[in-house]
């Protein structure tokens, strides 16, 4: 049903657009700012990350996620209110019921995160998020955080939205 995608499918800066992409990735790790706007629908972005998440799940890609994404979810749950925390908790359970999906632990990469901290400008939780998907060497780093640019292309190619693609592309020119 899918062609799997392949390296030519991504531009020279190593980005690939959400709309853009009609290949089956192998694997992908879908970063915590993804994972929100898959569960937010009043994010800008919802609709055009939903509908990759289910491009994803459809092609039969295997999703990887960092076990620290998951604190990030439930820390951003609590945030919004006991309601909407319990809502939250909720829609993430139930993304986690529909959709093959594969934990990866914070252990694998620990010893990476400093240096890449100190090499690209990344959050402890950037650098977690990036060391997990060098670990799993998926086909493609799934965010709307267009910060992630900062990253060399080589060692991350990056899915992202439209919006998020314009300004990860200035930064990996820079």
């Amino acid at each position: 049903m899918f062609e799997s995608l392949g390296p030519d499918d991504f531009d020279e800066h190593r980005v690939l657009e959400f709309h853009r992409c009609s290949g089956r990735p192998a694997a992908v790790l879908v970063e915590t700012s993804f994972i929100e706007c898959v569960l937010h629908r009043a994010e800008p972005q919802h609709a055009r990350a939903a509908a990759f998440w289910d491009h994803l799940d459809l092609a039969d890609t295997s999703i990887v996620y960092s076990g620290f994404a998951e604190f990030e979810i439930f820390e951003s749950a609590h945030r919004k209110g006991p309601q909407a925390a319990r809502h939250h908790k909720s829609a993430w359970r139930d993304l986690l019921s529909s959709t093959q999906m594969h934990w990866a632990s914070v252990d694998a990469v620990a010893d990476d995160v400093p240096d890449l901290m100190e090499e690209f400008g990344l959050t402890a939780a950037g650098a977690v998020h990036v060391a997990t998907a060098e670990h799993w060497e998926v086909d493609g780093f799934v965010t709307v955080d267009p910060s992630f640019g900062v990253v060399d292309r080589a060692r991350l190619p990056l899915m992202i939205d439209a919006e998020g693609a314009q300004l990860a592309r200035r930064l990996r020119v820079s």
